[in-house]
């Protein structure tokens, strides 16, 4: 378990090369384990969710562009438009 800001345990979104188990990027920032990823259909945005989080990531900086931590519990990463 990664240790994030203000000691919370933080549950990373990896990115791993099949055939060779290399990672090629992680995205951290949720505080319970990642349950659903969603890439967008030209693969510079990512929505993942974790129980009572969703969170929008930029994937070419890495930067977290938004979270909800209300009303989450029935979001579901099925695609994006």
């Amino acid at each position: 378990v990664e240790v994030g800001p203000g000691g919370r345990p933080t549950h990373p979104v990896r990115l791993v090369d099949p055939d060779t188990g290399r990672e090629l990027a992680r995205w951290a920032g949720h505080t319970k384990p990642v349950l659903a990823v969603a890439f967008a259909p030209d693969g510079r945005g990512l929505v993942s969710r974790s129980t009572g989080e969703v969170i929008v990531w930029d994937t070419t900086t890495g930067r977290e562009l938004a979270r909800a931590e209300e009303h989450v519990r029935y979001a579901r990463a099925k695609g994006l438009a």
